[in-house]
């Protein structure tokens, strides 16, 4: 497995064109004030990562248009936070208003105003978790003890409602998972941006961040049988160890609410792993046909939106199944590291960042390339790479499909093996394992993950070093002895 990326990169300033907004409403968003509504506008940001360096393709913003938010800001007489329906029309102005039945405006004269003589705002925000508004302080007293969410430093996005069979939390939380472009996803793709030291009666341009991860899976297969079993109208592919809800254990009692309006955070870095709630059988796809790619030759899942981790799998390694009917049933765990190039918006450099460990990181999207193996009657996944973009765009680039690695020492026995009775080109069953360079004359094979064994195991010999054992940050023990790639040839 090899990783690949998306380029990305966003410019210092963006502008934004609506094409369809009439004069009064241009004039009303430049020349705002006290007795004026407020109106602002939107869009979702990118976060800049990369295929290769020398290739950045560019990223446009997409404007907020057609949808509801919320816009949260201090409210006159003293500066507490208050929370009020932001309405976009088709143009991508957005209106805010206090009550949204009747339609009363947010006046510009209804914000605090930090600074008298400048007269500054300290800062405004807006999200998409309209259901949540911030509480009124006079009627929540206890909030500022935080022993309850106030909505604006803490969010408890409450039970599930509907009620799903099988929840691990006996459906105490809200599951934050839904497929992008769903219903659900409304709330649970959380987008939010914030605005300091804001200019009274100004022009309020936002730009969004995703708070959330998503993950996607493309699947293939070299099997005819395979290929045709892929293309039914019945499969069922499913996650387990994987964290759907924005909690963490006993959050109520420590305070760590799922997430703070005010920061943007989705929790807070430095949890044990036995923070985490994680649950079995999620679905991304049940009974129905996977999805044909325009753009790939592959059949994929929809895009699914997933609370993110912020340290790799602390609570154990995803696995993926995928059952594709008549008793034909795959599964295998997540790979574990992976590499991509970052944009450095500062430095304006791409870094490549390799050994680094899969995770489910906020405001990126993982899509894993996986092929469906069938080797001497054993049921295989193979992940072949996995690509990594900003949540929002759509991948353009075709991935490779002969890299692949060593996962266990199931696999390193396997590929000395298949290496020793034929070490050529031609040997199609070691690109499972490893490249072929025509420039080098040799093989060069990916470990992917740490592998440890008893002492006394047999270690497995190649029977000639023309090849190139990459280790990946990854180790071999057996025992207490490390193994390098001369302890692996005869």
């Amino acid at each position: 497995m090899r990783l690949y990326t998306i380029a990305r990169k966003w410019g210092a300033a963006v502008t934004l064109l609506f094409a369809g907004a009439c004069a009064d409403e241009v004039n009303t968003f430049a020349t705002q004030g006290g007795d004026e509504q407020v109106v602002l506008t939107a869009s979702t940001m990118g976060t800049g990562i990369a295929t290769r360096a020398d290739e950045g393709l560019m990223g446009k913003p997409e404007a907020i248009k057609d949808r509801k938010l919320l816009f949260t800001y201090p409210a006159v007489p003293d500066g507490e936070m208050a929370s009020a329906v932001c309405l976009f029309n088709e143009a991508g102005f957005g209106y805010v208003y206090t009550h949204e039945e009747t339609k009363e405006p947010l006046l510009w004269k209804d914000i605090y105003v930090k600074d008298k003589n400048q007269k500054i705002v300290e800062a405004v925000y807006l999200d998409n978790l309209w259901p949540y508004p911030v509480l009124d302080p006079s009627k929540n007293k206890q909030s500022r003890a935080r022993t309850e969410p106030d909505n604006f430093t803490g969010i408890d996005f409450g039970p599930q409602d509907p009620t799903v069979p099988g929840d691990k939390q006996d459906n105490k939380y809200k599951r934050m998972i839904a497929a992008k472009d769903s219903p659900e996803a409304e709330i649970a793709d959380i987008i939010w941006g914030k605005l300091e030291n804001v200019g009274y009666g100004t022009a309020l341009r936002f730009s969004l961040k995703h708070k959330m991860s998503a993950i996607a899976f493309r699947f293939h297969s070299e099997i005819e049988e395979l290929e045709t079993l892929l293309k039914g109208d019945k499969i069922n592919v499913w996650l387990d160890y994987v964290r759907i809800w924005a909690e963490t254990k006993d959050f109520e009692a420590s305070n760590r609410w799922p997430f703070n309006r005010s920061t943007g955070m989705m929790y807070h870095a430095g949890y044990g792993p036995s923070q985490y709630l994680i649950q079995d059988f999620v679905y991304l796809v049940k009974d129905a046909p996977l999805q044909s790619d325009d753009v790939q030759p592959y059949l994929s899942t929809p895009v699914w939106v997933l609370p993110p981790y912020d340290q790799p799998f602390p609570s154990g390694i995803p696995v993926l199944t995928i059952d594709l009917g008549d008793g034909e049933v795959y599964s295998g765990s997540f790979p574990e590291n992976m590499k991509y190039w970052s944009y450095n918006a500062n430095t304006q450099k791409w870094t490549l960042l390799e050994h680094q460990k899969v995770m489910f990181k906020a405001g990126y999207q993982l899509t894993f390339t996986v092929k469906l193996n069938k080797d001497f009657g054993n049921r295989e996944i193979q992940f072949l790479n996995a690509q990594v973009q900003e949540m929002g765009l759509r991948l353009t680039e075709k991935p490779t499909l002969n890299q692949n690695g060593i996962n266990n020492w199931d696999d390193l026995m396997t590929l000395v093996e298949l290496y020793n009775k034929d070490v050529s080109s031609t040997n199609y069953r070691l690109y499972r394992f490893g490249t072929w360079s025509d420039t080098d004359m040799q093989w060069t094979f990916t470990l992917w993950r740490d592998i440890e064994m008893p002492e006394g195991t047999q270690i497995p010999q190649f029977k000639n070093g023309n090849f190139m054992l990459d280790f990946n940050g990854c180790h071999i023990w057996v025992g207490k002895q490390e193994i390098t790639q001369t302890d692996l040839i005869q």
